[in-house]
This record gives C-alpha cells, structure tokens and sequence, in this order.
C-alpha cells in the first residue's frame, strides 16, 4: 500500500509540475484529457495481453524487467554492474541473444524498482514518460507555428495508434517520446525561432542515446533528416538563396546518413537491402497470411525494392484497411478504421497540394515527407506483419498526420494561437 501511495503522489505531483509549466501554452487545455487517455489505454493494451493473449512482449519485458529490480535489493552492486555490463543472465529466455531488448529491460528497471515491481504502475510511469515527451513535442510545434495547436495534440497526443501503440511497458513507450524530444529541441533552429536550454539539449541527447541503443533503423534516417532541416534553417537565416539551401541540405543529410550507416553493420550500403529481405522473410513465415503485407518476388537488390516500394509505402501507412479481408478482432478492426480515415485525409489533402504553387512546399514538410516516406518503406518490408507494423509506425505516422492536419489540410482551427 506504501509503494502505490509513494508512486501515485510522484505521478500526481510530476504531472501537477508539469502542467504549472505548460499551463499558458495553446496545448495546455489538452493536457489532463491527454495524460489520461495516455495512462488508461496503457493499461488497456496491458490488459489486453494479460488477460486474453496471455503472452507477448509486454509480459517478457516485465518478467526481465521484474528480475531486475530483485537484484537491485538484493545484491545492488551487481545489478550496477548489470546495468554497465552486456551480461545476458537477468534476461528472460525468449530475449537471449536480442541485444536491443536486453537494453530496453535495463532501461525501464529503475521504474520497477520505483514502482515495487507492479506491472500496473510500472505501465502508468512508461505511459506518462511517453505522454510528456510528445506533449512536449506538440506544445514546442503549437509555438513555432500558428495555428497548429489542434493539429499538433491530434497528432501527437490524441491519434488512436499513438495513444494505443506508444505507452505501456513497450520499446515505443521510450523511442518515441525520445523522437519527440529530439525534434522538439532541434525545431528552434529548423524555424529560425529562439532556441533550446542547456537541460533540453541534455535531454534530447539522452533521447538519441536511447533511440540507437534500442532502435537504430529509426535513429539514422531522423539524425539525417534533422541534420539537413538544421542546416536549412541556418543558410534561410543567412538569406542564401533557395536551390543552393536545398542542395546544401541534401548533401549535408546524405553525409550524415552515410557516416551513421556505418556504425552499425546492418546499416551499412552493402548490406541494407539483404537485412531487409531476410528479415521479411523471417517475419512471413511467422505471420498469418491474411494479417500480413505480401511482396513475393522481393530480392535484396535496388531495383526489386523500388519495384515494391508504392506498395510498401501504402501498407506503412495505410493497412491494414476494413477493406480486405480481415479477422473480426478488435485491434485490427479499430485499426482499419483509423487506416481508412488517413486514407481520406490523403486523398483531400493531395488535392489541395496539386492547386499549391510548388515552390511554396516549406523545407521542413519536404523533410518530413522524406523522414516518413523512407521508415513506412523500410518497415512495410522489415516488418509486414499487421501487429508489429502498427507498432512501428508510431514512430513515423504522428509526423504524416500533423502534414495532413497543417500543412497539406491547412484548416484554421485556431487563429488565435499564440506565435
């Protein structure tokens, strides 16, 4: 009873802080509605896997997770050296060899430590962790840019897959919020407005550092993306002409892709295209075929992977949708109704953009278009299975809705908000 009054006063009084320092931002009405909705669909997926699949990831990371905190009070000194070593022993055994995932149950073990190993709080802290990163993310877009704060909580805080998929005791409940934190401190310098304190640049350092050690594949194209939308914003600021800002940009995110691809061997030119195919297959064999993007002729060569690559950016976006085939499951019916509903928003938001003056498209929504495009691509192919996709793509899908909402489906919803 201790533990949870300790933690369910933490949780009150961090979110009671927070709140007092975002109060007077144009998203802070939808702060509490948002931090809830976070917390509660948390224990909903939670939920989900304890009490009807009785099994997943979720119950792994928390039995590794749980050990853990044992060995923190019980012979603290070797979990901190647990905790600076790669020693396999406190993991459990679906997760032997899974380096990332070894990582991610390090990461989370000082909230099970905090929380007494109750899967349920433990849950609640991951979703607040992750609700205040994207919060952060959108109350940092409402300022830069008028007029986005609907668009920027519906995005990032509202969108059904976000607050489902991006919360619990899963790796999205870290990499995502460390997304958020990352692009939330680099936007100053990408908009030319004002710029980041000490502690958010440490934060977002923090926020890299996680995002490599448990998902790398997303870490190198949003570096690169970032590093090219920075050195945008500083030659715009220098008043350089618009061609030269944008090859400049592309030649600085190609430099940075390059060097960061070979830091990690599946990263690496030569050996991208075979990593994404072995891993289709992989991930076929495992999969239903109804519950699953099909590329039956695919091969670890440039020309097949472009040959595919429509396909493949449509189901990272858009599947599964209610109209095909599918199981009558909840997930994946609640799943294509939101895929349908992203469906018409592209399809208006294409049509407004062909009425556009091309050269008006801002260089911040070209790279994200870019950012987005390449990670739906790699993930439909990586990952074709339904479930594991509507995971992944919380890391991408926020940023093509917030375009949607803004940019390409530039309704104004509030005039009012402050710049």
């Amino acid at each position: 009873m201790m533990v949870l009054l300790l933690n369910l006063l933490l949780l009150g009084l961090g979110s009671w802080g927070l709140y007092r320092r975002w109060h007077d931002t144009p998203v802070a009405s939808f702060f509490w509605p948002g931090l809830f909705l976070k917390i509660l669909c948390g224990w909903g997926l939670l939920a989900l896997y304890q009490f009807y699949y009785g099994y997943g990831d979720i119950l792994g990371y928390h039995a590794g997770a749980t050990e853990m905190a044992q060995l923190f009070w019980e012979q603290p000194r070797f979990y901190f050296s647990e905790i600076r070593g790669m020693n396999l022993l406190y993991v459990p055994h679906e997760f032997q060899g899974y380096t990332r995932s070894h990582h991610f149950i390090k990461m989370i073990s000082p909230v099970y430590i905090l929380s007494g190993s109750n899967i349920w709080l433990a849950s609640a802290w991951l979703s607040f962790l992750s609700f205040v990163g994207l919060f952060w993310l959108a109350k940092r877009l409402s300022v830069q840019y008028a007029g986005s704060a609907l668009a920027a909580a519906a995005a990032f805080i509202f969108w059904p897959s976000m607050l489902l998929w991006s919360g619990s005791i899963t790796k999205e409940a870290l990499v995502v919020p460390a997304i958020a934190v990352l692009v939330a401190t680099l936007l100053p310098y990408i908009t030319g407005k004002g710029r980041s304190s000490i502690l958010q640049w440490a934060i977002a350092l923090f926020g890299a550092w996680i995002l490599w050690r448990i998902k790398y594949y997303f870490a190198l194209p949003l570096f690169a993306v970032l590093v090219g939308l920075v050195l945008a914003g500083i030659l715009i600021k220098i008043k350089l002409s618009r061609p030269l800002v944008i090859i400049a940009s592309v030649a600085g995110l190609l430099v940075v892709g390059l060097l960061l691809s070979q830091l990690h061997a599946n990263l690496n030119p030569d050996r991208l295209l075979g990593v994404l195919v072995d891993n289709y297959e992989v991930m076929t064999d495992l999969s239903d075929e109804d519950m699953q993007l099909r590329f039956r002729k695919l091969e670890p060569t440039v020309w097949s992977v472009l040959y595919y690559t429509p396909k493949a950016l449509a189901g990272g976006l858009l599947m599964p949708l209610p109209l095909v085939p599918l199981r009558l499951e909840l997930l994946p019916l609640m799943a294509g109704a939101e895929n349908l509903l992203i469906l018409v928003l592209l399809i208006v938001a294409f049509y407004k953009l062909y009425r556009l003056p091309r050269h008006n498209i801002p260089l911040a929504a070209m790279g994200l278009v870019l950012y987005v495009v390449v990670l739906a691509v790699a993930m439909a192919i990586a990952s074709p299975n339904f479930g594991s996709l509507l995971r992944y793509r919380t890391a991408y899908l926020p940023f093509a809705i917030f375009l949607l909402l803004y940019w390409l489906f530039p309704l104004k919803w509030n005039e009012d908000d402050r710049s």
